[in-house]
């Protein structure tokens, strides 16, 4: 497939990207720019992004990283979702149009911030030797065996009592590590632990202008625990736990389909889409609970054709004023950009954000 890769928003002027290839090595990154937005591009001549070897995709990967890394030296950029190709350049110019507003609102508040990525370990084997030891699991370890459970499931139960012991330990460090370095922080992100070893895993939003006193916590935390954990912080990187872009073309067709699946009319507000799914739902839930055989389209339908429709209405604006489908026959895009404000955020209502792990990225981007 012949195509434009996308690797990220920016705003319009920006210092051209001389010397930067993008993924594959063959073709320079350039600048597709629209009424002060660009996108960061590259061609891509080959197959598609899914149906590569893995060992070949986690390379796809990295190089879509060093590249949005490399241009965040000189400006801010907002990460679109690794493995995004457009069909041609009129496309990324589209794309620009529609969510302009999305786009220009999500670099304004990404302004000067960085996310850095903390992660913590501990060793393993130590832990359970220290939680084995605690009064809590001995009481267990008595208590199951005067039951007089089946071998197998004693051992189960006192490892599901280890278990929530371990969590518990887990929750004690990471609050403390919060307690430290969340006063300094825009916004955090809680990560998926990926190993029995892993006790946090942590993604920070951060103003540049604190990145230094962020980075001495971090290094006052050895002290705090005794070395009992290792801790490892990565960026300064691109926002990927906090503004990266997800962009869908939509199917010819997807959005008038969705408009009657929640019985809407061609001129419609986010806030009538919500409207809509609550009242289709509420029915919907209603007519299950009196034993009524489940209508079309059903829940699943009603909640993807909501899901289509507000990332729609949140491209094309930012209030809930009317949105109307764009001219017959243009390529039209679901939109959805990751809000770079707010407290903690678990990282389920995004996917598992992207790491500076190649393994993590590939499960959270394809």
């Amino acid at each position: 497939m012949k195509g434009k890769y996308i690797y990220g928003i920016a705003a319009w002027p920006i210092a051209a990207p001389d010397g930067i290839k993008g993924i594959g090595g063959c073709y320079p990154v350039r600048v597709v720019a629209h009424d002060g937005l660009c996108c960061l591009t590259s061609d891509w001549d080959g197959p598609e992004l899914s149906t590569l070897p893995r060992e070949q995709l986690v390379r796809c990967l990295l190089a879509h990283q060093q590249v949005i890394e490399r241009l965040m030296a000189d400006c801010t950029v907002l990460p679109m979702r690794f493995g995004t190709v457009l069909g041609a350049e009129e496309e990324a110019v589209s794309l620009l149009q529609q969510g302009s507003t999305l786009f220009a609102n999500a670099l304004s508040s990404a302004q000067g911030k960085v996310e850095l990525e903390l992660a913590a370990t501990w060793d393993i084997e130590q832990a359970l030797r220290e939680v084995s030891a605690e009064d809590d699991i001995a009481r267990a370890r008595a208590a199951i065996a005067s039951q007089g459970l089946p071998v197998m499931e004693q051992k189960v139960r006192l490892g599901q009592a280890v278990k929530a012991c371990l969590d518990s330990r887990r929750e004690t460090y990471r609050s403390q590590v919060m307690d430290l370095l969340k006063p300094i922080s825009v916004a955090v992100v809680s990560n998926a632990l990926l190993s029995d070893s892993m006790v946090l895993n942590l993604a920070f939003l951060v103003r540049r202008d604190v990145q230094g006193e962020f980075e001495g916590r971090v290094r006052s935390l050895d002290a705090l625990f005794h070395g009992k954990l290792s801790f490892r912080l990565v960026g300064p990187m691109p926002l990927y736990s906090f503004s990266a872009i997800e962009v869908r073309p939509l199917a010819p067709g997807e959005l008038d389909s969705a408009k009657r699946a929640l019985q809407l009319d061609d001129n419609i507000s986010a806030a009538e889409v919500r409207m809509a799914y609550r009242r289709m739902a509420a029915a919907e839930i209603q007519r299950m609970a009196a034993g009524g055989k489940v209508s079309s389209p059903g829940m699943p339908a009603l909640r993807q054709a909501a899901d289509v429709l507000l990332r729609y209405c949140r491209a094309h604006e930012a209030t809930d004023k009317a949105c109307t489908e764009t001219t017959r026959g243009e390529l039209i895009f679901s939109i959805d950009v990751r809000s770079a404000s707010g407290e903690e955020i678990e990282a389920e209502r995004f996917g598992a954000s992207a790491s500076a792990s190649a393994e993590q990225g590939i499960r959270a981007h394809v």
